[in-house]
């Protein structure tokens, strides 16, 4: 089963499907988002990251397993494709 970063606490509802198919979803409270500390430490097990706040360089390369960034809302800008794109 899959291990998926939200980085903002957007309605957690929507993912209850997520969980009850045996996926590990890591989201912080409503309206928070989660320290540098803790993304770091989350992310060289995590699958799939759903990117609702800045997705410097530093994130790319500790998500050792990243098969998906995904960008919550408009636009890319706030994701270094750069540093994705050379991790594949």
């Amino acid at each position: 089963m899959a291990t998926i970063i939200v980085t903002f606490g957007v309605p957690a509802d929507g993912f209850r499907a997520l969980h009850e198919n045996g996926h590990t979803v890591h989201i912080p409270s409503s309206g928070t988002r989660f320290s540098e500390e803790k993304m770091l430490r989350l992310l060289p097990s995590a699958d799939a990251v759903l990117a609702c706040t800045a997705f410097p360089r530093k994130f790319v390369e500790a998500g050792k397993n990243l098969k998906l960034i995904v960008c919550y809302g408009a636009g890319y800008d706030s994701i270094d494709v750069a540093a994705a794109t050379e991790h594949k």
